[in-house]
């Protein structure tokens, strides 16, 4: 079966609600850098900073409601 490889340029999958939780979480615990979770997580810097940013903003809400 000849498969070939995915374009270059393919886009990821939507993260999904539990796994931004997790890089939250996660980041929130450990204070590393968003540099160091690109190699746990496999996303980029710029949308771990997005995800923090997001899901602490939602769970801020939640908890101020």
């Amino acid at each position: 079966k000849n498969e070939q490889p995915p374009p270059i340029n393919a886009v990821r999958a939507t993260i999904q609600p539990d796994e931004r939780l997790a890089v939250t979480l996660w980041y929130l615990a450990m204070g590393e850098t968003y540099h160091s979770f690109e190699y746990s997580f496999r996303i980029s810097c710029q949308t771990i900073s997005s995800i923090v940013s997001e899901t602490s903003h939602a769970l801020y809400k939640v908890g101020s409601s």
